[in-house]
């Protein structure tokens, strides 16, 4: 069975809710506060395996975030190679404010989380026995990330799946080189905008494409845009979350018809939206399970592209799968949302099947 080894954070949440996202300057109060499992990394991983994936984590944690290493095991994670519970760390903690819109704002205390080496990320791997073909899935909560990115590449054959988020502030060496190993990146429309800019800065391209892709940031032509980041990396699979736009993927098809395919939001309406604080993380971990589940990884991802097959039949097949995948991903954050807490609100198979099956939200939350 395909594995799914998801290297990032694992925090507890503090949530705040609040009347609005605080401003600078300003002083507010919240009507509740709770502490809750979460983290990228440990976030993506129970999405993985409540998807019905085969999910491993490495991750870092204090002895105060034992009780968050167990619910993550208790959803089906394997932790037993990769996470580290230990009382000379603390614990990663994020600040969620939750306006009483569903919307959140967050900063980030990492603690253990920056406390990987590589040496034992490599080690993990080697014990979790990751192969080709295999899904190895990363944020940028943790330190080593770029490193681990190669790494996993590299030696083992992953298929990487990348969310750069938080967004890197330049284009370092590191940074470029890891994206050449990325086969699915996974971006939502403001990160994709500023990997845009730093890739123009990078390239130092100042012939016409760059004013076309000046052009595509101002009017948030984020189809241009995914075409210009495919060109610079060379990923096989670039996903841009759009919130109530939906979702759109550039395949690694050319300028083919087939290169794009769209996938609508789930029917979730406004006032059911409570927390959208894992709706990210629950689409890459149902995406890649998803994906898991059928042969695209073979077929498409660990394939070189030169060596892709051109014809039509075969680009559609894949496109095919990848919009199914990419709809129950979606339906699965579309029921995250209307949880509170980000563990919490991540949903079941089943639940996303019912879902998916009906198109009724109200049955799906039972």
């Amino acid at each position: 069975m395909t594995k799914l080894v998801v290297f990032g954070s694992l925090n507890i949440d503090e949530v705040y809710s609040v009347p609005h996202i605080v401003k600078p300057g300003e002083t507010i109060s919240s009507s509740s506060r709770v502490e809750v499992a979460g983290g990228k990394g440990a976030n993506c991983s129970v999405a993985g395996a409540r998807a019905g994936g085969k999910t491993y984590l490495l991750a870092n944690s204090g002895t105060d975030g034992q009780w968050v290493v167990d619910i993550v095991k208790a959803s089906g994670v394997d932790t037993s190679s990769g996470v580290l519970v230990s009382g000379e760390l603390q614990t990663g903690r994020a600040i969620i404010q939750v306006s009483k819109e569903g919307e959140n704002s967050i900063f980030l205390f990492p603690g253990a989380n920056h406390r990987f080496d590589l040496g034992r990320v490599q080690s993990s791997l080697e014990d979790i026995g990751v192969t080709k073909g295999d899904y190895f899935i990363s944020a940028n909560e943790t330190n080593f990330v770029f490193e681990s990115i190669t790494l996993a590449a590299e030696k083992f054959g992953a298929i990487v799946v990348y969310n750069p988020a938080p967004m890197p502030t330049h284009a370092t060496d590191e940074f470029v080189a890891a994206l050449s190993h990325v086969s699915i990146l996974v971006v939502n429309e403001t990160e994709l905008v500023s990997l845009c800019e730093m890739s123009l800065e990078t390239t130092g391209q100042n012939d016409g494409s760059a004013v076309s892709v000046s052009e595509a940031i101002a009017f948030s032509n984020y189809t241009h845009l995914a075409d210009y980041v495919f060109s610079v990396y060379n990923t096989k699979l670039i996903v841009v979350t759009q919130g109530s736009g939906g979702v759109t993927a550039r395949l690694a098809f050319g300028p083919s018809a087939n290169s794009h395919v769209h996938v609508p939001i789930s029917p979730v309406s406004a006032d059911q939206v409570v927390d959208t604080t894992a709706a990210g993380d629950t689409f890459i971990g149902y995406f890649s399970a998803s994906l898991a589940e059928t042969d695209i990884g073979s077929r498409y991802l660990a394939q070189p592209t030169a060596s892709l097959p051109t014809n039509e039949g075969f680009s559609a097949s894949v496109v095919s799968a990848v919009e199914e995948c990419m709809k129950r991903a979606s339906y699965a954050s579309g029921i995250t949302v209307t949880g509170k807490g980000a563990i919490p609100s991540i949903p079941l198979k089943s639940q996303v099947d019912h879902f998916l099956a009906t198109n009724s939200l109200t049955h799906a939350l039972d």
